[in-house]
């Protein structure tokens, strides 16, 4: 999809930043300077025609924005740059032809390494050490344990000498960060390997011809690439143009020509739509509780039991920034008291209707609440008046006393009801919310923050019928969705969209390059849910022997979703089983996605495809590799069966109508794997106050 929009808003943009920048230069000595070069003249030429901008010309201008002159990353000058990248995308077009065409126009706009290059490359590495220096630090012993590993003294000594470091030794260490064993994919340690591998980058581009005429080669394959895109680009495509971005941004070359390309891969992939009857059944419930009754009223100390039935329902309320859920409690409660005045003891029964609302909000840090707000009405039945001293004219005193004051005492035990309420709401709810919130950042936020596999971009919203996450999990120059999920058909509630993106991005970070033994699997077949359930059906100790798994640096794991089937490839550089190391295999099951009477199912497409990464067909295994055949044909067949038929998704027990989750959609088609899910339900039990908090 192209827009047409030449002469609107980023042409506006780039006038407007480019007279703020002209302003702001006129303060200054330098301003002819700075306009001579960053080519001001040729560029207001480009402006001025408006819709026969010549891209060339643009990004030639560009690519004085984005070298490494002192002074480019102040404010005014960063405007100009973004606005000329969005108008390049305006002029261009964003449809794959136009990107092609950027592309095209980017190969007179290489930007030279300089020392500035070297010198922020240096720092940067220095900052990543740093940081896992204080790390290691906090690591007592272990910490110890991994600078003696990584060859620390010789690191910081490599680094004292600047550009004279020696290539060979930094290399030996690079190859220690980038070993994959447990623990080196924790982001102190990946920030040092990223910030090495680019310093060593730089180190070696001293010959400034041949670089740029290996960009020059780049981008000619990477026009080639956006031209034979289809509608929708596959995984291979996908990658393959990742992987030029990825040689781009190692570079330092066309961030213009990056930033445009990733905008055009920039939908969520992953979607998640929960109807709001599933949210109502593990909200609302039915709620009895038994309580003490304690209060104070016009000078009666006042004693009992108070008995609450009442009933909380939710509702989702339209929010375009979070997920916004109001709890409605509507019930009564009936009391049996006694009241302590002097010598008198009042006995009564109560009935105190209320109801009480809160708002909660779910964002992508957690969750929030508002104070509860509470409405209650009392009626008292006065049952008898016992005394410990006077006759009856004192009797009938009080009794007459009494009833002068019961209106007055009904409204203050109401107004004290709606306290309690309020107050044992957000007491409650308030500790609860904690709790969750904590159990978030611990399990879920933290570790994932940790490998660097928290997603980019995370929107939660409701509507009245729905809760609605949207995810983009994308690295630096990785790309996401090029188009939006289909749309789904059937009532549904619980509906799950995956594009092969979001799979094959999160684990080129959380694979790539590691390396799993039998003991990780051991561990990670004990963790709870479907994560646990896969990994305890992957091979562990064949025949008694320990064996390792060593993940392909560049796409360990790729997924393919197309055409009612589904693809998924294991890349391992290595596997070792016992003291034999074996050399690197692919490992390929195709499945064909049916629709039966009974449900849905995935079977096979034919046996597995076990072979090393660069096998043409004709060739023949070694001996050593059919023997690693025929063992991972035997354990893996664990892993992808010949039939796998999803069982229903049992929800939480603390629902109080618990139910299951039937798959009643299964789809592949266009990149996106579609999941959707119907509830059946079950009869519901009374919830303590307590139980209706959590």
């Amino acid at each position: 999809m192209q827009r047409e929009v030449f002469g609107g808003g980023g042409l506006q943009e780039v006038r407007k930043a480019l007279e703020e920048l002209d302003q702001w230069l006129a303060q200054t000595p330098h301003k002819e300077g700075w306009r001579q070069y960053l080519h001001t003249s040729r560029l207001e030429k480009q402006l001025a025609s408006a819709q026969q901008a010549d891209p060339e010309v643009v990004v030639e201008v560009l690519a004085r924005y984005c070298s490494e002159a002192e002074g480019l990353d102040l404010g005014p000058f960063v405007r100009v740059r973004e606005a000329l990248t969005d108008w390049l995308a305006e002029i261009t077009g964003d449809s794959w032809q136009g990107l092609a065409r950027q592309a095209k126009c980017s190969q007179k706009a290489f930007i030279p390494f300089g020392p500035q290059t070297a010198h922020r490359a240096l720092a940067r590495l220095k900052a990543a050490v740093g940081a896992l220096d204080q790390r290691l630090r906090l690591a007592g012993p272990n910490g110890q344990a991994w600078r003696e590993y990584l060859g620390w003294q010789e690191l910081t000594e490599q680094l004292a000498r600047g550009p004279q470091a020696d290539l060979d030794r930094l290399d030996a260490i690079y190859y220690k960060f980038d070993a994959g064993f447990e623990g080196l994919g924790l982001y102190w340690f990946t920030d040092v390997r990223q910030a090495l591998h680019d310093w060593l980058i730089v180190l070696r581009a001293t010959d400034q011809a041949e670089l740029e005429a290996n960009y020059r080669t780049v981008l000619d394959k990477l026009a080639e690439e956006l031209e034979t895109l289809g509608p929708t680009p596959t995984a291979e495509q996908i990658q393959r143009i990742g992987a030029i971005l990825g040689w781009l941004r190692d570079a330092r070359q066309a961030p213009w020509l990056v930033k445009n390309i990733r905008r055009r891969f920039d939908r969520a992939n992953l979607k998640v739509e929960i109807a709001a009857p599933l949210v109502q059944a593990g909200l609302d419930r039915t709620v009895e509780d038994l309580s003490p009754v304690v209060d104070w009223i016009l000078g009666t100390e006042i004693h009992g039991t108070g008995r609450t039935k009442g009933q909380i329902s939710s509702q989702l309320i339209p929010n375009a920034q979070a997920v916004e859920v109001l709890l409605h409690f509507v019930g009564s409660t009936e009391s049996d008291t006694v009241g302590y005045n002097g010598p008198a003891r009042i006995y009564a029964s109560g009935q105190t209707r209320f109801q009480a609302q809160q708002r909660l909000w779910i964002l992508p840090d957690g969750l929030q609440t508002a104070p509860a707000e509470a409405e209650a009405d009392t009626q008292t039945a006065i049952r008898g008046i016992g005394l410990l001293r006077g006759g009856c004219l004192v009797e009938r005193i009080a009794w007459k006393r009494t009833y002068q004051t019961k209106p007055t005492a009904e409204w203050i035990a109401a107004r004290h009801a709606e306290d309690r309420l309020e107050c044992r709401l957000d007491e409650e709810v308030d500790q609860l919310v904690a709790q969750r919130n904590r159990e978030f950042q611990e399990r879920i936020r933290q570790p994932l923050c940790q490998r660097r596999l928290w997603p980019a971009e995370i929107q939660l919203s409701s509507t009245d019928g729905a809760v609605q996450v949207r995810v983009c999990q994308a690295g630096a120059v990785q790309l996401a969705a090029p188009a939006e999920a289909p749309l789904t058909s059937g009532p549904a509630d619980l509906v799950v969209q995956v594009h092969e993106t979001m799979v094959n991005n999160t684990a080129a970070v959380g694979l790539g390059g590691m390396i799993l033994t039998d003991e990780h699997f051991d561990r990670l077949g004990q963790e709870p849910g479907p994560l646990g359930q896969f990994f305890q059906q992957l091979p562990t100790k064949p025949e008694g022997e320990p064996w390792a798994l060593y993940f392909a640096h560049e796409e360990p794991l790729r997924v393919v979703f197309r055409d009612g089937r589904f693809t998924i490839t294991l890349r391992g550089r290595a596997f070792r089983r016992g003291q034999t190391k074996y050399p690197g295999m692919d490992i390929t099951a195709a499945y064909r996605i049916e629709s039966t009477p009974t449900g849905y199912r995935a079977v096979r497409v034919g046996e597995l495809k076990i072979f090393p990464p660069d096998f043409e067909p004709g060739q023949q295994l070694s001996v050593q590799q059919q023997v690693l055949k025929d063992l991972l044909q035997r354990r893996f067949e664990k892993v992808f069966p010949p039939e796998m038929t999803p069982q229903p998704l049992a929800l939480p027990e603390t629902w109080p109508s618990r139910g299951q989750l039937e798959l009643v959609y299964w789809e592949s088609r266009d990149g996106w794997l579609t999941m959707a899910w119907r509830r059946t339900a079950c009869a519901s039990a009374p919830a303590s106050a307590t139980t209706a908090a959590q």
